[in-house]
């Protein structure tokens, strides 16, 4: 399953695979192109192997793989959690268990009304 990373304000997309065997991850650059349909390239980390290149001249390669070089961390992360949407959960969760264990919580009630007080301001 490949999961959204990113999106470059060219439309390029950046998506990436689970945890793979031996803690690889696949990384795949997807680009519109107007005359070729689509130009792409697909790399494997965490040892930044390229697999395959089409479309993409070597300064694009060259770019795509420093912008995948400098989130290498997060996309690993990501992978190894099924995708950004779970990550971004997971960490919310960390934030709540935290909050419990410190007393930072707040009184059932009060969240009810806060959420009811939210919700009156909402204009439908």
């Amino acid at each position: 399953m490949m999961y959204p990373f990113m999106t470059l304000e060219d439309n390029t997309e950046i998506v990436h695979s689970e945890m793979l065997p031996e803690n690889r991850v696949k990384v795949y650059v997807e680009k519109p192109d107007a005359k070729d349909c689509f130009h792409d390239m697909t790399c494997y980390l965490p040892g930044y192997e390229i697999e395959s290149v089409h479309g993409f001249s070597e300064e694009e390669v060259a770019e795509y793989m420093e912008i995948i070089r400098s989130t290498a961390h997060l996309i690993i992360e990501f992978a190894s959690q099924g995708g950004l949407g779970k990550a971004a959960l997971y960490a919310h969760l960390d934030q709540a268990i935290d909050d419990v264990k410190s007393g930072r919580v707040q009184d059932v009630d009060e969240a009810f009304d806060d959420i009811l007080s939210e919700l009156d301001r909402v204009k439908i």
